[in-house]
């Protein structure tokens, strides 16, 4: 038994590998064209983390664990915008599409500048079972970009301490805070699935 990462996109593969690795499990890798590009038509991360899943597990060679993930970003002033949209709402860069969402926050204050991080980590298990997995990372959005140590939306969401993202090292827990509680949740959801199997057997 593996697991088969939904993506082929390089940064997803390392950060998803290491959040895996706990499981013992190999993990193997999607060459891009390999499975065709899934249609991202969910109105939540976990519906479109579940229709990756669904994709690649077609193209599956052999029983494997497909996981595959999905994360946005939602403000409260915004009505949750961008959300499931937030890597395509407008052409450009993270760095451009932040600076659209400042310019559509100008004037609201802090205290209404509320923003989650969402990611969802879906398993298609061999044999049908599927199952999503939700982690947050909670903060605000800032009234201007701050930092340098990474760049886009992570500019611009601050944590409850008032720091930046993008004020933290890459290596420091809080900045993919959200995509490591959905994997830590995944994995534990991988452990207990091979258990109940190792019960059957």
């Amino acid at each position: 038994m593996d697991i088969t990462l939904g993506t082929w996109n390089p940064g997803k593969v390392e950060w998803m590998s290491r959040g895996l690795a706990g499981t013992g499990l190999p993990i193997r890798r999607l060459k891009e064209g390999q499975v065709p590009e899934a249609e991202e038509t969910g109105s939540s991360c976990e519906e479109n983390a579940l229709i990756k899943a669904l994709a690649v597990a077609k193209h599956a060679d052999g029983p494997t664990i497909v996981a595959a993930e999905d994360s946005g970003l939602f403000i409260e002033a915004l009505d949750g915008f961008p959300g499931v949209r937030t890597a395509r709402f407008a052409p450009g860069s993270d760095d451009d599409r932040s600076r659209l969402l400042l310019e559509r926050l100008k004037g609201v204050p802090m205290e209404r500048r509320h923003a989650v991080f969402v990611s969802a980590v879906a398993l298609k298990m061999p044999g049908g079972f599927g199952k999503v997995f939700r982690g947050e990372l909670r903060g605000r959005i800032a009234m201007e970009p701050v930092g340098d140590k990474s760049e886009g939306y992570d500019r611009i969401f601050l944590l409850p301490t008032g720091i930046s993202l993008a004020s933290l090292p890459l290596e420091a827990g809080e900045v993919r805070d959200h995509r490591r509680k959905a994997l830590a949740l995944a994995s534990e959801g991988i452990l207990s699935w091979l258990d109940e199997r190792r019960g059957l057997i």
